[in-house]
């Protein structure tokens, strides 16, 4: 049958190949020839196996040596723990022995924002200076705007109070709600209202709020004392903590104590304040050391009261006016803590002695407290730093910088020689 499939050849067997024989090696003198079958032999690797033992005996040396290093640094640290601690205790029976001491009035103090009486309503300001002729005479700064400039008023004692004293009212201008005072563009908004004055006395008044909720959660500190290199810590002998100025030696209300004191009532702790630092690992933060001091309860052994004459300034002068105010019901003070550190949220603020903030807070319960003897104590009556509205600000160059243009440009705070604070280089 025939087609049109091509038809491939026959395949032919493949050629055969040649048969290879092995070419005989040139006899090599002195030794028997090789047959031309043989083959050389190829030289093979031998494997040593290690020794065994040997090996087990150096990893047990090396693991007791590592085991004894970590024995050694083990207790290197705990010498430097133990000599840590000794050091520590040492400085706290040093800081115990050294006493207590302030360079600020107990009450206000320059640089402070309180709120002070205008006719039948309170005002927010910044006490400029204080007349060492007239002790309980301040001058006062009123908040609000730059644009608006206000003269400075002169007011006693009597009519001031605590910036912690009252809460600050929320602003009355829905446009100023959720902002912060330098968000604002004060300029414009004088500028909006300046045409109706009842409208821009109302702004001015939403001005000085803002201006006091930024001072408020705002920080600066003052005359530096020591820098450690290595800890890479700076002390400071003062601050303006919010609305308050705090120094080395005041007594401060506190919050968020560290569990492990297991304090149950915070409400009758106050700080001595030993020393405030910042540390170059934590930038912004600010920290406060000191003693912990709790009222004693009326069974507490007496050999763990401290006595009066070692008590901070503020609590010293509190405990000697309740002996006489409340004898036999006031028990002193007992320590609770040494050498604590706290962070900024932990301080509610100063401690002010009884008999000298409750007269101006509330004068007739004071005084009706006082013939009955039953005194209550100051923590009802005062608020706590960063309570009120209000957004996180934090460390500022000075109070000046702290206070920007909510008071008139040109404005200085007549501050004590020893408050030195730090100035913006030109």
């Amino acid at each position: 049958m025939t087609g049109n499939t091509p038809t491939l050849p026959p395949a032919k067997p493949e050629k055969a190949l040649p048969r290879v024989t092995p070419v005989p090696l040139p006899t090599i003198p002195g030794q028997p020839s090789l047959r031309a079958a043989e083959c050389v032999p190829k030289a093979q690797t031998v494997q040593t196996k290690p020794d065994t033992k040997a090996a087990t005996a150096a990893q047990a040396q090396a693991a007791a040596e590592q085991q004894q290093l970590k024995q050694q640094q083990a207790e290197q640290q705990a010498r430097k723990q133990a000599h840590l601690a000794s050091q520590q205790q040492a400085q706290h029976q040093q800081q115990r022995n050294m006493g207590w001491s302030l360079q600020s009035p107990i009450l206000f103090r320059v640089g402070e924002q309180v709120w002070f009486q205008n006719g039948n309503t309170w005002r927010l300001g910044i006490i400029a200076s204080q007349n060492l002729q007239q002790p309980g005479v301040h001058e006062l700064l009123p908040l609000g705007s730059a644009m608006i400039p206000q003269q400075s008023v002169a007011k006693k004692d009597k009519d001031m109070r605590p910036f912690q004293a009252f809460s600050v009212p929320p602003v009355a201008i829905k446009d100023l709600n959720d902002k912060i005072f330098d968000e604002v563009l004060w300029a414009d908004k004088f500028r909006e209202f300046g045409a109706d004055p009842s409208k821009r006395d109302l702004l001015l008044l939403d001005a000085s709020k803002m201006a006091a909720s930024k001072v408020d959660w705002s920080n600066s500190l003052w005359s530096a004392t020591s820098e450690d290199v290595q800890a890479k810590t700076i002390t400071y002998y003062g601050c303006f903590l919010g609305a308050e100025r705090m120094e080395v030696g005041d007594c401060l209300r506190v919050r968020n104590l560290p569990v492990e004191l297991s304090i149950v009532s915070e409400d009758l702790v106050v700080m001595g304040l030993r020393v405030i630092y910042t540390s170059g690992d934590l930038p912004g933060a600010v920290f406060f050391r000191g003693t912990l001091y709790q009222r004693a309860d009326p069974g507490a052994d007496p050999s763990t009261l401290v006595s009066v004459e070692q008590l901070p300034v503020a609590l010293r002068d509190e405990s000697r006016w309740r002996s006489q105010a409340q004898p036999g019901a006031f028990y002193g003070w007992v320590v609770v803590g040494e050498g604590v550190r706290l962070k900024e949220k932990s301080i509610r603020g100063r401690f002010y002695p009884t008999h000298r903030v409750m007269p101006i807070l509330n004068p007739a319960a004071f005084e009706a407290a006082v013939a009955r003897r039953q005194i209550e104590d100051q923590h009802p009556y005062l608020n706590s730093r960063m309570d009120g509205a209000g957004r996180y600000i934090g460390r500022k160059l000075n109070r000046l910088e702290t206070l920007g243009s909510s008071v008139p440009v040109g404005v200085r705070l007549n501050l004590e020689p020893f408050v030195r604070e730090e100035m913006r280089r030109v």
